[in-house]
């Protein structure tokens, strides 16, 4: 099945969902070092060899398409301020090693960071990949 990129146009480029978008093509490209440009400060100066733990988790996902992205509803957690984090919800086509079609419904983290532990309205967005791994909804 031939991999198609998630138009990211539709976005801000300010946005998290934009730059989930960017994280989700990378990976759709097998793109790992690109993708963790598109990472969390913090994450990245936690995660003992960042990139290989990328790769090693969705290197074995064979993700075809990323479909939706939207923001999820981030008042269940008041505590979390939504001008430095936001969910995002998004659904991936994936083909499996016996060349079935599902389709998966994820959730992803955003922080907006200036610096490793420092959440910042000033700073950048950034992806936790971690996040995405915990909620998976596989849709049939």
């Amino acid at each position: 099945m031939e991999k198609k990129l998630f138009d990211k146009s539709q976005f801000l480029t300010d946005e998290p969902r934009y730059i989930f978008a960017c994280f989700i093509n990378e990976l759709i490209s097998e793109n790992y070092e690109k993708a963790m440009e598109f990472t969390q400060l913090t994450w990245r100066d936690t995660t003992k060899d960042a990139l290989n733990w990328l790769y090693q988790y969705f290197g074995s996902v064979n993700i075809v398409e990323c479909v939706y992205i939207k923001h999820s509803d981030m008042r269940k957690n008041k505590a979390l301020d939504k001008r430095v984090w936001r969910d995002v919800v998004f659904l991936l086509h994936i083909v499996m090693p016996d060349n079935i079609l599902i389709k998966q419904k994820m959730s992803a983290r955003l922080c907006k960071e200036d610096g490793s532990r420092s959440t910042s309205i000033y700073g950048r967005w950034g992806v936790n990949p971690l996040s995405a791994t915990k909620k998976i909804e596989r849709i049939y």
